[in-house]
C-alpha cells in the first residue's frame, strides 16, 4: 500500500498510534490543535476555537478507529470515516448540535466525511462525479493528453494530433508521406510474408522468431559438431594435434595444489613423466619434483651428448668425456675428489717422478730391483 501524503508530511498507510498522530500534527502546524485523546480522557471544557483527534475506545481498551472534531465559536464539526454518530462523551464535551447530513451519518454540527464523499468531488480521485460539471466559462488546466475515447482532449491534442482528415492515415488503406513514430508501442495483426511477396513488407514477430529459431538451431548444431570435433574440453580431453603457444611471456602448469594433490606431465608413456606431489599443510614433508624415465635421461647441446643419467640396464652417469666442474672439496669417504685434493695427497717421490718424466710404475720397479740387489 502506498503512503499517504498530507501537505508536506507523508503518513504510512496503516493504523496510526497517538504518538504518530501527534508528531504529524506538529509538522503540519494545525491551528488550534489541542491534542490526541481517548474517549474517556477528553479535557473537561473545550476552548472557543479548537480541533483534535479522539479514539472511540476507552483508555483500558486496545483502540478502535480515530475520529476528529473542529470547533469554531458556536460551530462544531464531527468527522467519522464510517459515518457513525458521535459518542456520548463527545456530545457532552462539545454540547448538542444539529445533524448535518441525516441521510448518511450524524454529526455534532456541519458535515461528516461520508457526507463530503457523497456530495463533493474529491481532489485525490477516490470518488466519481454523478452528474455534469458546469465550468461556467472557466478553464480546466494541466489536463493530460487523452487515452480513452471519452477522455477530455487538450488543445495540444486537437491542434497537433487530431488534425484534419488529410493529415490522418485511413484505416482501410493509405500511403504515408513521412515516418511513423510508434513511441514504444506495437503494430499488431501483421500478416505473414510469403515467398513472392514484396520484400519491403512488414514481417510479424512470430514469423521472425520462427526464422531466428530455425537459424539458431542450425547454428547450435553446427557449433556443437565443431565443439565436439575440434575444441578441447576444459574437463579433460585427448589432443590429436600439436599445441603451440604464441610469442610472448607464457605460463603453463598448476600453482594451486592443495594438500595431498599432485601434478604430472606425461611424455610418451606412463614411465616417462615429470611428477610433483604437494603437502603445504605438512611443512616438514619434502615434496621434490621427480623426473621419471624408462631409459634414463640425456642432455645434449647442439645435438652433441653432454651427460646421460642412467639407461635401461644401469644407473651410471656418463659425461661423454666431458669434465665435471665446480665440485666441492670432499669431506666424506664416498665424495668425489677434486684434482686439487688428489694433488695434495701425492707422496713426494711420486711428485719427483712426475716432474722427471718417470712413470709411477717405473719408479716402483726400480725400487724393487734396488732392494733385491
Amino acid at each position: 500500500m502506498k503512503d499517504i501524503a498530507v501537505g508536506n508530511v507523508v503518513l504510512p498507510n496503516k493504523p496510526l498510534s497517538n504518538i504518530e498522530l501527534m508528531d504529524a500534527s506538529r509538522k503540519l502546524k494545525i491551528p488550534n490543535f489541542c491534542g490526541v485523546y481517548l474517549r474517556d480522557t477528553l479535557p473537561r471544557k473545550p476552548k472557543r476555537n479548537e480541533c483534535g483527534i479522539m479514539n472511540l475506545d476507552s483508555s483500558n481498551g486496545m483502540g478502535t478507529h480515530w475520529v476528529a472534531w473542529h470547533k469554531k465559536g458556536q460551530h462544531k464539526y464531527y468527522f467519522d470515516s464510517y459515518g457513525l454518530p458521535p459518542p456520548t462523551e463527545m456530545i457532552e464535551y462539545l454540547g448538542r448540535g444539529t445533524p448535518g447530513d441525516s441521510g448518511s451519518s450524524v454529526s455534532v454540527d456541519g458535515v461528516s466525511l461520508s457526507y463530503i464523499n457523497n456530495n463533493f468531488l474529491r481532489r485525490d480521485g477516490t470518488n466519481t462525479a454523478t452528474g455534469s460539471i458546469d465550468m461556467t466559462g472557466n478553464t480546466l488546466t494541466n489536463v493530460s493528453n487523452p487515452v480513452n475515447n471519452q477522455d477530455a482532449a487538450t488543445k495540444y491534442y486537437v491542434d497537433t494530433i487530431a488534425r484534419g482528415v488529410d493529415d490522418k492515415v485511413n484505416k482501410s488503406g493509405d500511403t504515408k508521406s513521412g515516418n511513423l513514430n510508434m513511441n514504444g508501442n506495437r503494430i499488431l495483426g501483421v500478416a505473414e510474408v510469403g515467398g513472392g511477396d514484396d520484400t519491403s513488407q512488414a514481417i510479424p514477430f512470430s514469423q521472425i522468431n520462427q526464422m531466428l529459431n530455425t537459424a539458431t538451431g542450425v547454428a547450435i548444431r553446427e557449433s556443437n559438431e565443431y565443439t565436439d570435433d575440434e575444441a578441447v574440453k576444459k574437463t579433460g580431453d585427448t589432443m590429436t594435434g600439436d599445441l603451440m603457444l604464441t610469442s610472448g611471456s607464457r605460463k603453463i602448469g598448476q600453482e594451486d595444489l592443495i594438500n595431498g594433490q599432485s601434478f604430472q606431465i606425461s611424455m610418451g608413456n606412463i614411465f616417462n613423466r615429470i611428477f610433483c606431489e604437494h603437502f603445504p599443510d605438512e611443512p616438514n614433508k619434502e615434496t621434490p619434483v621427480t623426473v621419471w624415465g624408462s631409459d634414463g635421461f640425456k642432455v645434449q647441446v647442439g645435438g652433441i651428448d653432454v651427460i646421460r643419467i642412467g639407461s635401461n640396464d644401469n644407473t651410471n652417469i656418463d659425461v661423454h668425456n666431458n669434465k665435471v666442474t665446480n665440485i666441492a672439496e670432499p669431506t666424506n669417504t664416498q665424495d668425489a675428489p677434486t684434482k686439487a685434493y688428489v694433488d695434495s695427497r701425492k707422496p713426494m717421490v711420486a711428485v719427483w717422478a712426475e716432474e722427471n718424466e718417470w712413470s709411477y710404475y717405473k719408479w716402483v720397479l726400480s725400487m724393487v730391483i734396488w732392494k733385491w740387489v
